[in-house]
């Protein structure tokens, strides 16, 4: 902020803690836009919200299933990285309780929420989500540095329908 948009008018005492609260709000527009995109599957908004190092995964009832972005590569995030429409599945996310810690230009990030999945049988299941991720502040603003997704789904019901080999138990590398 400079002096002109009011910033430099508020006592000295309160900048860091308006500057603050200016960035949790930041981070958190951020991460919902990102989720609302992906659900939306509008995979060219995403590239910009990310940093070029970004890690992307989907844990499913703590296993590591799927690392949603070609990592080393870079080549951003496509239809192909989406393994529910792949699938067949449709689904949709309902995140709330986003706690933003702030670190500098880091910020750690926590969600909780609810994922709805509409299965190609016509079966629904809603489960549990948590998100957690970094962000950091680039020259162009916050971006995603990484996020795990972790659901609390039927794993049994929803193994059928990978298209990709799942990560060993433990495997942290996925």
């Amino acid at each position: 902020m400079t002096t002109s948009d009011g910033f430099g008018q508020l006592p000295a005492d309160l900048r860091p803690r308006f500057s603050a609260f200016l960035d949790r709000a930041e981070v958190t527009e951020l991460v919902l836009r990102f989720h609302a995109h992906l659900d939306r599957w509008d995979w060219d908004a995403l590239p910009s919200m990310v940093t070029s190092d970004c890690s992307l995964a989907t844990h499913i009832d703590g296993v590591p299933a799927f690392v949603n972005w070609d990592q080393g590569q870079n080549t951003g995030l496509t239809k192909k990285t989406n393994w529910r429409e792949e699938s067949g599945i449709k689904g949709q996310h309902q995140w709330t309780n986003v706690v933003v810690i702030l670190d500098g230009d880091t910020a750690n990030v926590m969600m909780s929420g609810t994922q709805t999945n509409s299965w190609p049988d016509g079966g629904v299941e809603i489960s549990g989500a948590m998100g957690e991720g970094t962000c950091r502040r680039t020259p162009d603003g916050w971006r995603i540095a990484g996020f795990i997704g972790n659901y609390r789904s039927n794993f049994a019901r929803l193994r059928s329908y990978f298209t990709t080999e799942v990560a060993p138990r433990g495997d942290a590398t996925a």
